[in-house]
């Protein structure tokens, strides 16, 4: 307990300085978020862990029934939230118990101050966590990755106390070919925090998705393909994740208690 309120203060502490990472273009509530914030600084400051964005849609979902299809909450950063857009994937359109609670910009501190709220709340019985790769881009802290690593754990921490299964899934990597990348968000440090994920989840047995060797391009670069931007997979960078998430989900679904 005494671990997981220090990350949260230092979570508060290390704010990034920048949101790097960008929402679905039809996302209005993330447009306008982004303008309050540009009009005035202090509006992210106020709400740094992003509470506001979904507290309405929270509120809005009862708390499931017996008999429901159990919940799957996908809890992330742009990637995840992208990935609720009809332009990238249907996914959340044909699977009406799965959950899109994905931040453009997110680091893994604010996701995890935001992680009662948004997930436990919600009461899944599947979370599907991906993050890390914005906290590369705005962290200016000694040991980056030891402090995602921090953050990840008291997130499965949080998970497994409350009997949700957690599915981890690897950063994606990142390419220079369409815009520069990776002077914000070193390569090698991407695969420092996959090789840690794959081992901590085998630790804690808890599932672990690799979505990087299905993206790559075999150099450690995404491929041009399958990426918006360099960062963001598109469409057909989607339809190549998606089905290996599928597959975990299903797993943890079966499986008994």
């Amino acid at each position: 307990m005494l671990r997981t309120i220090c990350l949260f203060c230092c979570a508060l502490a290390l704010a990034p300085a920048v949101l790097a990472q960008t929402a679905p273009a039809d996302a209005s509530n993330y447009s306008k978020l982004k303008a309050e914030e540009a009009a005035n600084p202090a509006v992210r400051i106020a709400d740094y862990a992003g509470l506001a964005f979904y507290a309405d849609d929270d509120a809005k979902l009862a708390p499931p029934k017996p008999g429901d299809p159990p919940r799957v909450v996908f809890f992330g950063d742009s990637i995840t939230h992208n990935w609720g857009n009809k332009k990238y994937s249907d996914l959340f359109q044909r699977k009406k118990n799965y959950i899109n609670r994905g931040i453009g910009g997110q680091t893994t501190g604010q996701m995890l101050l935001r992680y009662r709220q948004d997930v436990l709340a919600l009461q899944p019985k599947v979370v599907v966590f991906l993050g890390g790769t914005n906290d590369l881009a705005s962290y200016k802290v000694a040991d980056v990755v030891s402090f995602i690593e921090q953050n990840i754990s008291s997130i499965v921490e949080l998970a497994l106390l409350h009997h949700e299964r957690i599915i981890l899934c690897s950063l994606t990597p990142v390419s220079d070919a369409i815009k520069p990348q990776t002077d914000r968000r070193d390569p090698e440090k991407i695969l420092a925090i996959n090789t840690w994920l794959k081992k901590y989840a085998a630790e804690k047995h808890v599932p672990y998705v690799d979505y990087y060797d299905a993206v790559t391009d075999g150099h450690d670069r995404i491929q041009t393909a399958l990426t918006v931007d360099g960062l963001h997979p598109n469409h057909d960078g989607v339809a190549k994740m998606e089905p290996l998430v599928e597959a975990a989900i299903a797993e943890e679904l079966k499986r008994k208690d």
